[in-house]
């Protein structure tokens, strides 16, 4: 059964859609040209090599749709993952290697139609190019078609996250086809008219966007021409500025939490063995971890599962855990943003376009440590819709129950004004309307209890 992919309806050379368990990518005879000269150019066989492009091959699956030329399988990315959940440093990774495929395309002739963040994805902590046939002929005199959507998906949120708050990126949840940039003008200081690139890109670009859409003229704006040297000029001024680019600094709760927890050593000792063990016993193949921080027990799911998922509320853990991995060339864990009382929605047209973060489970394992309790009594959130959340997100969980003693509930209790059940028995009893409990472990001397489950039906 053929089934097309509902964020792809944009682009007429072509779309991706799924047959059985494939991933395919029809190319339709509106872009044979485009994507014969990416073959034939030497283009794909580099940028694949240098790991910037996503690999495929030419299939023999049948046509999607009878007015289709041909159909390409690429590799399978081990999960889809949007803008509004990067940290700072993964959108500037994902901005710069638009901007190094524009450099290598002009080199043989080609451009990119298009720089929408949502052409990049992460295979681990790395970022790869995903869309094939953004790459089309190169006329000369022309100018870059994708110019405005990359100052609108990338300079913008970037230089908002930089200039104002380190979050602000996440305003690519609201605008999905980037920030305009009228928005992000009027919300910048003063000062970064002082600053040449964004002056031009931003500033003058929304002083000009503003200008032709309140004309009432019916004729076409005039392109001007533009050298491909004038091209490379862009897109350099571009990356000068990205690259200078660094977050907004702001206070993070939990970023030196590994450092500052309070138990022992040895009980971490037990706790990472306890990990492993129920790793071992599941031998699952995606795992997520909810409250990764720094991805701790992501990296120890990283030794058994293909692909790792490391949910992270604070900004800043997944700013030093994708560094951290990023250093270390990690190609299955993925560190990304996740308010979890406030989790990714479905978005865009028909509510598909953009899929939710439970849309994109469930998990074979997920590991819930050290957070219910953050859940439960900061959140608000009972037992009962946390398990239920996780019945959502996970086919097995590994969660941890923090006893009433622990200076941490303590802390979090001495802020409530309502009262609450907190014990053990209230807190299983919940989860046992969801998960069938396989296992019951004690970490340590620390009263910390590890509990695996496996989700009913």
């Amino acid at each position: 059964m053929v089934k097309i992919d509902s964020a792809s309806f944009r682009d007429p050379c072509g779309f991706v859609f799924s047959r059985g368990q494939k991933i395919l990518r029809q190319i339709n005879p509106k872009g044979q040209a485009d994507y014969t000269k990416l073959m034939e150019s030497g283009l794909y066989e580099n940028l694949v090599g240098k790991g910037w492009l996503v690999a495929h091959r030419e299939s023999d699956e049948g046509l999607a749709t009878e007015d289709g030329w041909l159909v390409i399988e690429p590799e399978r990315i081990p999960f889809i993952s949007y803008p509004y959940e990067w940290c700072f440093k993964q959108l500037q990774d994902a901005a710069l290697l638009t901007l190094d495929l524009m450099t290598e395309a002009l080199e043989v002739g080609l451009i990119l139609k298009d720089a929408s963040a949502y052409n990049i994805q992460f295979v681990g902590a790395k970022p790869v190019f995903i869309d094939t046939l953004s790459f089309q002929v190169y006329e000369p005199g022309q100018a870059w078609p994708g110019y405005r959507q990359f100052c609108q998906h990338f300079l913008a949120p970037l230089a908002l996250a930089s200039y104002l708050e380190q979050d602000l990126h996440k305003l690519l949840r609201i605008y999905i086809d980037g920030v305009p940039l009228p928005v992000a003008s009027k919300l910048l200081p003063r000062t970064t008219w002082l600053r040449p690139g964004l002056a031009t890109h931003v500033h003058a670009h929304a002083r000009s966007i503003q200008a032709y859409e309140g004309t009432a003229s019916a004729t076409p704006r005039p392109v001007a021409k533009l050298s491909q040297m004038g091209l490379l000029g862009i897109v350099d001024s571009l990356r000068s500025n990205i690259a200078k680019m660094s977050p907004a600094q702001g206070k993070s709760a939990w970023s030196d939490y590994e450092e500052t927890r309070n138990y022992s050593g040895d009980d971490t000792d037990v706790k990472h063995q306890l990990v492993r063990d129920c790793l071992n016993r599941i031998q699952p193949k995606s795992v997520w971890d909810l409250g990764a921080n720094q991805c701790e027990f992501s990296l120890l799911a990283a030794k058994n599962a293909d692909s790792v998922v490391a949910w992270e509320g604070d900004s800043q853990c997944v700013q030093r855990a994708y560094e951290g991995l990023n250093k270390n060339s990690n190609t299955r864990v993925t560190p990304l943003v996740a308010d979890l009382l406030n989790p990714s929605p479905s978005l865009g047209f028909g509510n598909d376009e953009r899929k939710s973060m439970l849309d994109r489970g469930p998990a074979d394992l997920v590991f819930v440590l050290a957070l219910v309790h953050h859940l439960y009594v900061t959140g608000g959130v009972s037992y009962e819709r946390i398990a239920a959340f996780l019945a959502r997100c996970a086919k097995n969980i590994l969660v941890e129950f923090i006893p009433y003693s622990d200076p941490q509930v303590q802390r979090l209790l001495s802020s409530q004004t309502r009262s609450l059940e907190y014990d053990e028995a209230t807190f299983t009893n919940a989860f046992e309307a969801h998960f069938d409990w396989t296992h019951r472990h004690e970490v340590g001397d620390t009263g910390r209890i590890l509990y695996e489950g496996c989700r009913r039906g």
